[in-house]
């Protein structure tokens, strides 16, 4: 049982969030959270209306949500918590309800998600390790990289139905290269503490395909949205995720060359300094008409 903020955006295992907290039940949830070591459930309030935002308890009932850890947080003089956290499980909410006297605090009762190696008792069987090609840098086996355009071509091409897993986590890492996410690779393993990003996930395939959803919704393309993001929280089995992700990334090399892709990512990188240009502008203007 755990206190549940409502967001307007999801929120995955592996992702980071900072958040600033003010509304007395936020304050309340931080404290529970920090008293019961750290821990909240974060769930996307899709149909959430109102400041603050309110929503249906009944309609959270069986709604994927992300328990998230606090990692640091700090409380200034008037209350408020500045707080950077990052998610740990997905878990499914089986109740919901406000709790009286706290302001609209929602509470919940959830069941984590059972680890992938849990959920898989189908006797699917792993990549022999005699079979796997040696990692490069970017954490591709060597004989996965492209050595001409029929290969890049057929890089981009989703996997046959029926393919085997690894070839299907393999198409994953293709894309998130030729997207340039590879970075998340290498920043999440300084997380990990795993100097090797490649190594990190061939052991453990349940970080690698949240990192991969995380990466895939982020800055600088967001290349995934909400509902996609949440279809992704939603899944229950390795197979699932691994199915739709496979399906995300290649939508989105289909995209990587759009006006709209250049355009989120002109506006993601240079919006904020184009606005304090602007308003920096506006000022300047102002301050000469006034003189």
């Amino acid at each position: 049982m755990l206190p549940l903020f409502l967001s307007s955006s999801v929120q995955l295992p592996l992702g980071s969030c900072s958040m600033h907290l003010f509304e007395p039940r936020y304050r309340l949830l931080t404290q529970r959270a920090l008293d019961g070591g750290g821990g909240f459930a974060m769930v996307w309030a899709r149909h959430g209306r109102g400041f603050p935002l309110c929503v249906d308890p009944a309609s959270l009932v069986g709604v994927a949500a992300c328990i998230v850890q606090i990692e640091r947080s700090r409380q200034t003089p008037d209350g408020r918590w500045n707080l950077a956290c990052r998610g740990v499980v997905s878990a499914r909410i089986e109740e919901c309800w406000v709790e009286e006297g706290t302001g609209e605090l929602y509470m919940a009762r959830l069941r984590p998600a059972a680890s992938l190696r849990d959920q898989e008792q189908d006797g699917a069987e792993a990549q022999p390790a005699a079979d796997a090609a040696p990692a490069d840098p970017e954490g591709l086996p060597s004989d996965a990289q492209p050595a001409a355009s029929a290969q890049t071509a057929a890089a981009n091409e989703p996997p046959e139905p029926g393919a085997s897993r690894q070839d299907r986590l393999q198409y994953i890492r293709t894309q998130m290269r030729l997207l340039g996410l590879t970075h998340h690779l290498t920043s999440h393993a300084e997380v990990v503490g795993n100097a090797s990003a490649d190594e990190t996930y061939r052991e453990d395939d349940e970080r690698f395909l949240w990192m991969a959803s995380v990466a895939l919704g982020g800055p600088p393309y967001g290349w995934s949205s909400d509902d996609e993001q949440q279809a992704l929280l939603d899944t229950r089995t390795v197979e699932e995720r691994i199915n739709k992700l496979c399906a995300l990334y290649h939508q989105a090399s289909k995209q990587r060359w759009s006006f709209s892709s250049w355009l989120t990512f002109g506006l993601r990188r240079w919006g904020p300094l184009l606005v304090a240009i602007f308003i920096a502008w506006l000022a300047s203007g102002a301050k000469s008409l006034v003189s």
